[in-house]
């Protein structure tokens, strides 16, 4: 089973697998600047910020998603098959949370 949230959850069930839209979004982002130090730029995060997402999300998939080469990195085989996956994630979540906020604009503007 897999839950994606915005917030990491403690506590899950066994075999659950928890990925948050937040490493999501720092995945795609490594990906887009070939570099945690340009992600962590890009994020307006710290480098460790970005080197502990990345690597809770490797837990979480149990896969690596970077072969580290000297002080630069490349996608791994599966880094590589999960970037359609992520975008397509992110995007869906996203939709949905517009969805949300689109409801609560018009319940706010009939509370007058």
């Amino acid at each position: 089973m897999l839950t994606v949230v915005r917030e990491p959850i403690h506590g899950g069930k066994g075999s659950e697998t928890v990925l948050t839209i937040d490493q999501l979004n720092t995945f795609l982002m490594v990906v887009k600047c070939r570099s945690f130090h340009g992600a962590a730029k890009g994020l307006f995060l710290s480098q460790p910020s970005i080197t502990s997402r990345i690597q809770a999300l490797e837990h979480e998939l149990n896969v690596t998603l970077f072969v580290r080469q000297g002080r630069g990195i490349r996608l791994s085989e599966q880094g590589e098959k999960l970037v359609p996956i992520a975008k397509r994630m992110v995007k869906m979540c996203n939709k949905a949370h517009e969805l949300g906020v689109a409801n609560e604009n018009v319940h706010d503007s009939s509370e007058i």
